[in-house]
């Protein structure tokens, strides 16, 4: 899964890309389920914004996260999507 990243309003260091190709190999175990992933990273005065879109199946998930620092948005954004990821995994192995 290639994961595409952008950057609003700031210039995109090669240690936030390494972080979060870092962070998001976790949906590599969803490979089979995900067909595109982008994330979007964005800096509006003092607040950094990550937010993650997903096409699943013909879905898409979001998760978005607004915190005073960009590594702590990363972090959450990426929980969010897993156990989005993970409630929808259980949704379609658990069918009756």
């Amino acid at each position: 899964m290639e994961l595409r990243i952008t950057a609003r309003h700031f210039d995109l260091t090669q240690d936030i890309k390494d972080y979060a190709n870092g962070k998001f190999e976790v949906l590599d175990r969803y490979e089979s389920l995900i067909q595109s992933a982008h994330l979007i990273l964005d800096v509006e005065k003092h607040r950094q914004i990550a937010e993650i879109t997903l096409s699943v199946n013909g879905q898409s998930l979001i998760a978005h996260t607004v915190t005073d620092d960009m590594y702590a948005s990363i972090d959450e954004t990426s929980d969010k999507i897993e156990r989005q990821l993970r409630k929808l995994h259980g949704k379609m192995t658990d069918y009756h």
